[in-house]
C-alpha cells in the first residue's frame, strides 16, 4: 500500500513537472494532474476555514479542501492511518526507521533537549496553520 502511494505521488510529481516545463520553455502541452491538489495542505486548511466561516465552497483549489477534510477524517477515525499508509513522507520515515533499526540493532531516540524543541516546532506549526 505504501509503495503504491509513493509511486502515485512520484508519477503525479513528474506529470506536474512536465506541466510546469510547458509554461517555462514552451515544451509539449501537458494537462495539470488533478492529484496535485493533494499537495496543497495549506490551501486545503484555508479553504476549509473559509467554508466553515461563509458556508461557500471556495472557487480556487476546492479539491484541496475536500482532500484535506478527507485526510483529517481518516486521521481522526483511524488515528495514524494517513501518516502511516497514505502519506509518502510517513512511508519514507517508517522505512528509514526500519533501516536504522536494522543497521544499529536498536531504535535511536534523540536526547530530550533535541526532542522537546522539535516536538514544540511541530505543534507550533500546526497551531499556526489551524489558527
Amino acid at each position: 500500500m505504501q509503495g503504491t502511494f509513493v509511486a502515485l505521488n512520484v508519477w503525479i510529481g513528474a506529470h506536474f513537472y512536465f506541466f510546469i516545463r510547458h509554461f517555462e520553455s514552451g515544451g509539449p502541452r501537458v494537462e495539470r494532474p488533478a492529484g496535485v491538489e493533494g499537495w496543497l495542505p495549506n490551501a486545503g486548511m484555508m479553504n476549509a476555514s473559509y467554508w466553515l466561516q461563509t458556508g461557500e465552497v471556495p472557487v480556487i483549489h476546492p479539491a484541496a479542501m475536500v482532500l484535506f477534510l478527507t485526510f483529517l477524517a481518516i486521521s481522526l477515525v483511524f488515528r495514524k492511518a494517513f501518516c502511516g499508509w497514505l502519506c509518502p513522507i510517513g512511508a519514507i520515515s517508517e522505512h528509514l526507521w526500519k533501516a536504522g533499526r536494522g543497521v544499529f540493532r536498536r531504535s535511536y531516540f534523540p536526547p530530550r533537549w533535541v526532542d522537546t524543541p522539535l516536538r514544540a516546532l511541530k505543534y507550533s506549526l500546526l497551531s499556526l496553520f489551524a489558527g
